[in-house]
Protein backbone atom coordinates (compact mmCIF):
# COMPACT_ATOMS: atom_id res chain seq x y z
CA UNK A 1 0.00 0.00 0.00
CA UNK A 2 0.81 3.62 -0.50
CA UNK A 3 1.80 5.82 2.28
CA UNK A 4 0.04 8.76 3.18
CA UNK A 5 0.42 12.03 5.34
CA UNK A 6 -0.09 11.73 8.95
CA UNK A 7 -2.30 13.46 10.66
CA UNK A 8 -2.64 11.29 13.93
CA UNK A 9 -0.70 8.65 15.98
CA UNK A 10 -1.83 6.27 18.43
CA UNK A 11 0.48 3.83 20.15
CA UNK A 12 -0.96 1.90 22.54
CA UNK A 13 0.48 -1.97 22.86
CA UNK A 14 0.98 -2.14 19.25
CA UNK A 15 -1.70 -0.18 18.02
CA UNK A 16 -0.93 3.24 16.03
CA UNK A 17 -3.25 5.39 13.62
CA UNK A 18 -2.00 7.72 10.70
CA UNK A 19 -3.78 9.36 8.24
CA UNK A 20 -3.70 10.61 4.62
CA UNK A 21 -5.03 12.36 2.00
CA UNK A 22 -3.88 10.55 -1.40
CA UNK A 23 -4.06 13.84 -3.81
CA UNK A 24 -3.95 16.76 -0.92
CA UNK A 25 -1.13 18.77 -0.60
CA UNK A 26 0.37 18.80 3.03
CA UNK A 27 -1.15 22.71 3.29
CA UNK A 28 -4.56 21.14 2.82
CA UNK A 29 -4.17 19.09 5.85
CA UNK A 30 -5.02 19.40 9.41
CA UNK A 31 -2.33 19.57 11.83
CA UNK A 32 -1.17 16.91 13.46
CA UNK A 33 -2.18 15.34 16.53
CA UNK A 34 -0.80 12.53 18.76
CA UNK A 35 -2.24 10.55 21.67
CA UNK A 36 0.12 8.18 23.77
CA UNK A 37 -1.29 4.88 25.21
CA UNK A 38 -1.03 3.29 28.35
CA UNK A 39 2.30 1.55 27.26
CA UNK A 40 2.14 -1.09 30.29
CA UNK A 41 -1.19 -1.91 29.84
CA UNK A 42 -2.29 -5.50 27.59
CA UNK A 43 -6.26 -4.17 27.96
CA UNK A 44 -7.53 -1.42 25.61
CA UNK A 45 -10.16 1.42 26.53
CA UNK A 46 -13.73 0.46 24.77
CA UNK A 47 -14.45 3.96 24.00
CA UNK A 48 -12.38 6.89 22.97
CA UNK A 49 -13.36 10.92 23.53
CA UNK A 50 -13.70 12.62 20.19
CA UNK A 51 -11.41 15.54 22.20
CA UNK A 52 -8.69 13.19 22.37
CA UNK A 53 -7.61 13.88 18.74
CA UNK A 54 -6.77 17.49 17.00
CA UNK A 55 -8.74 17.81 14.28
CA UNK A 56 -12.15 18.69 14.81
CA UNK A 57 -14.06 18.11 11.62
CA UNK A 58 -13.62 14.52 11.78
CA UNK A 59 -12.59 13.90 15.48
CA UNK A 60 -15.88 11.80 15.83
CA UNK A 61 -14.82 9.46 13.18
CA UNK A 62 -11.24 9.02 14.37
CA UNK A 63 -12.59 8.42 17.97
CA UNK A 64 -15.00 5.61 16.56
CA UNK A 65 -12.16 3.72 14.07
CA UNK A 66 -9.98 4.11 17.11
CA UNK A 67 -12.86 2.19 19.29
CA UNK A 68 -13.21 0.02 16.87
CA UNK A 69 -9.61 -1.32 16.36
CA UNK A 70 -8.87 -1.42 19.95
CA UNK A 71 -11.99 -3.61 20.04
CA UNK A 72 -10.37 -5.92 17.23
CA UNK A 73 -7.12 -5.85 19.07
CA UNK A 74 -8.35 -6.80 22.40
CA UNK A 75 -10.80 -9.88 21.24
CA UNK A 76 -14.36 -7.45 22.06
CA UNK A 77 -17.53 -7.30 20.37
CA UNK A 78 -17.83 -4.97 17.77
CA UNK A 79 -21.48 -6.07 16.24
CA UNK A 80 -23.30 -2.86 17.97
CA UNK A 81 -20.59 -0.81 15.67
CA UNK A 82 -21.63 -2.40 12.53
CA UNK A 83 -24.36 -0.67 10.14
CA UNK A 84 -27.58 -3.67 10.41
CA UNK A 85 -26.28 -5.56 7.44
CA UNK A 86 -22.66 -5.31 5.76
CA UNK A 87 -21.07 -6.20 2.48
CA UNK A 88 -17.69 -8.11 2.86
CA UNK A 89 -15.17 -8.53 0.60
CA UNK A 90 -12.17 -11.00 -0.19
CA UNK A 91 -9.23 -11.06 -1.99
CA UNK A 92 -6.34 -12.71 -2.50
CA UNK A 93 -3.27 -12.02 -4.85
CA UNK A 94 -1.37 -15.44 -5.23
CA UNK A 95 2.42 -15.26 -6.54
CA UNK A 96 1.55 -17.15 -9.51
CA UNK A 97 -0.29 -14.50 -10.65
CA UNK A 98 -3.90 -16.34 -9.47
CA UNK A 99 -6.56 -14.44 -7.48
CA UNK A 100 -9.13 -15.77 -4.70
CA UNK A 101 -12.14 -13.84 -4.32
CA UNK A 102 -15.19 -13.68 -2.82
CA UNK A 103 -18.22 -11.14 -1.47
CA UNK A 104 -21.11 -11.43 0.65
CA UNK A 105 -23.41 -8.27 -0.20
CA UNK A 106 -25.66 -8.50 3.08
CA UNK A 107 -24.23 -10.07 6.29
CA UNK A 108 -25.77 -9.73 9.16
CA UNK A 109 -24.28 -7.01 11.96
CA UNK A 110 -23.78 -10.11 14.26
CA UNK A 111 -21.78 -12.21 12.38
CA UNK A 112 -18.71 -10.13 12.46
CA UNK A 113 -17.76 -11.07 15.85
CA UNK A 114 -17.99 -15.30 15.01
CA UNK A 115 -16.26 -16.87 12.17
CA UNK A 116 -18.26 -17.03 9.04
CA UNK A 117 -18.18 -18.84 5.95
CA UNK A 118 -18.30 -16.91 2.68
CA UNK A 119 -18.57 -18.28 -1.14
CA UNK A 120 -15.07 -17.62 -3.12
CA UNK A 121 -13.79 -17.96 -6.39
CA UNK A 122 -10.05 -19.44 -7.76
CA UNK A 123 -8.69 -17.58 -10.92
CA UNK A 124 -5.42 -17.34 -12.76
CA UNK A 125 -3.54 -15.85 -15.43
CA UNK A 126 -0.03 -18.02 -15.07
CA UNK A 127 0.71 -21.47 -16.06
CA UNK A 128 2.87 -21.99 -13.43
CA UNK A 129 -0.44 -21.87 -10.45
CA UNK A 130 -1.44 -24.86 -8.58
CA UNK A 131 -5.01 -24.87 -9.05
CA UNK A 132 -7.27 -26.31 -6.55
CA UNK A 133 -9.68 -28.94 -7.91
CA UNK A 134 -12.86 -27.22 -7.28
CA UNK A 135 -12.13 -23.89 -8.17
CA UNK A 136 -15.34 -22.65 -6.64
CA UNK A 137 -15.07 -23.23 -2.96
CA UNK A 138 -16.58 -21.88 0.51
CA UNK A 139 -13.71 -20.06 2.91
CA UNK A 140 -14.19 -19.46 6.83
CA UNK A 141 -12.70 -15.84 8.28
CA UNK A 142 -13.11 -14.27 11.63
CA UNK A 143 -11.82 -10.58 11.67
CA UNK A 144 -11.10 -10.45 15.18
CA UNK A 145 -8.44 -13.54 15.71
CA UNK A 146 -7.20 -11.95 12.10
CA UNK A 147 -6.26 -8.73 13.22
CA UNK A 148 -5.61 -9.26 16.93
CA UNK A 149 -2.56 -12.15 15.67
CA UNK A 150 -0.30 -8.93 13.88
CA UNK A 151 2.35 -7.68 15.61
CA UNK A 152 1.39 -4.19 15.17
CA UNK A 153 -1.87 -2.37 13.63
CA UNK A 154 -1.35 0.88 11.23
CA UNK A 155 -4.62 2.88 10.88
CA UNK A 156 -5.04 5.26 8.03
CA UNK A 157 -7.69 6.83 6.38
CA UNK A 158 -7.61 6.17 2.69
CA UNK A 159 -9.65 9.46 1.15
CA UNK A 160 -9.35 13.13 2.50
CA UNK A 161 -13.33 12.69 3.52
CA UNK A 162 -12.26 9.93 6.78
CA UNK A 163 -14.85 7.74 4.75
CA UNK A 164 -12.65 4.69 4.43
CA UNK A 165 -9.50 3.55 6.74
CA UNK A 166 -7.04 0.72 6.38
CA UNK A 167 -5.90 -1.52 8.96
CA UNK A 168 -2.14 -2.92 8.42
CA UNK A 169 0.51 -4.46 9.92
CA UNK A 170 3.43 -3.00 8.27
CA UNK A 171 5.24 -6.80 8.31
CA UNK A 172 2.37 -8.45 6.66
CA UNK A 173 1.06 -8.73 3.30
CA UNK A 174 -2.98 -8.62 4.06
CA UNK A 175 -4.78 -5.56 5.34
CA UNK A 176 -8.49 -4.60 5.55
CA UNK A 177 -10.26 -2.02 4.73
CA UNK A 178 -13.36 -0.24 6.54
CA UNK A 179 -15.91 1.85 5.12
CA UNK A 180 -17.80 4.16 7.91
CA UNK A 181 -20.88 6.09 7.29
CA UNK A 182 -22.77 8.51 9.55
CA UNK A 183 -25.62 6.58 11.79
CA UNK A 184 -27.04 9.23 14.01
CA UNK A 185 -24.76 10.83 16.49
CA UNK A 186 -22.20 8.58 15.95
CA UNK A 187 -20.72 5.92 12.82
CA UNK A 188 -20.91 2.28 11.94
CA UNK A 189 -19.19 0.45 9.36
CA UNK A 190 -20.58 -0.50 6.21
CA UNK A 191 -18.37 -2.70 4.41
CA UNK A 192 -15.00 -4.70 4.98
CA UNK A 193 -12.52 -5.47 2.68
CA UNK A 194 -10.03 -8.40 3.27
CA UNK A 195 -6.89 -8.38 1.17
CA UNK A 196 -3.73 -10.19 0.46
CA UNK A 197 -1.62 -8.67 -1.85
CA UNK A 198 1.98 -10.30 -2.91
CA UNK A 199 4.76 -8.15 -2.38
Amino acid sequence: MSRFWMLAAIVASGVFLTNCAKAEPPEAMEEAATVQGDEGSAEFPTERAPEEFGDPGMSGRLAFISTFTERLRSGAAVADMMAPTFFFVYAEQHECAGYTTGFEPSMPASDIDTRFMFPATFAWDGGDCDVPPDTNMVLPFHLSDTVSSWDRIDIEAVDANYTVFSLMDPGRHDYVLLNTEPSGDTYEITQIDYRWEHR
